[in-house]
């Protein structure tokens, strides 16, 4: 069976077997940029909010960069793999948060946190793409989250401890005009 898909500006056709498994062939290499045009119009539709939208593209951006300086032979989006994606992640655990920005230079890593949210963000967008044809296969399916430490939950105020509060400001002490 032959998947056809539609070309999209400035790729060339080439044609891509897969293992004896799958007879299915695709006709299109995507770049990066490219899947994620297809990915954000697709979420246009679905009526996602722009600062949504926004942070796709942010999130490609810093996935972007570092293919370019890390993985210098990444072409297309079928060339991310789960060995890469965890590549990706060691370097973003290691890497200076602010790094640049002299006014923020003194946090030291990026936090669990935030990988953690760059790493559901590219989950979509795989899991997306692989359900679009776009990619055989989806890289992100084995990557867990990072696992954050416990925090130790605050402790709020009791009902007598809210009342005594309260109760301190003491409306004599106050000029009333």
């Amino acid at each position: 069976m032959v998947k056809h898909v539609i070309k999209q500006r400035g790729t060339q056709l080439k044609e891509r077997k897969f293992s004896s498994k799958t007879t299915e062939s695709f006709t299109i290499e995507y770049t990066l940029q490219e899947a994620l045009e297809v990915f954000l119009r697709a979420k246009v539709a679905e009526d996602v909010r722009q600062r949504t939208l926004g942070e796709y593209v942010r999130h490609i951006r810093y996935l972007t960069e570092y293919l370019s300086v890390y993985q210098p032979t990444f072409k297309h989006v079928s060339d991310l793999t789960p060995s890469l994606i965890r590549d990706y992640i060691t370097f973003s655990k290691n890497k200076r948060a602010y790094a640049g920005d002299e006014q923020r230079e003194k946090t030291t890593t990026l936090s669990v946190n935030t990988i953690n949210i760059r790493l559901r963000t590219l989950r979509t967008m795989c899991k997306f793409w692989f359900e679009e044809g776009i990619t055989r296969d989806n890289p992100m399916k084995n990557i867990k989250n990072l696992k954050q430490d416990a925090e130790e939950e605050v402790k709020g105020f009791s009902d007598e401890e809210v009342t005594m509060i309260l109760n301190y400001f003491n409306e004599g002490n106050y000029l009333l005009c």
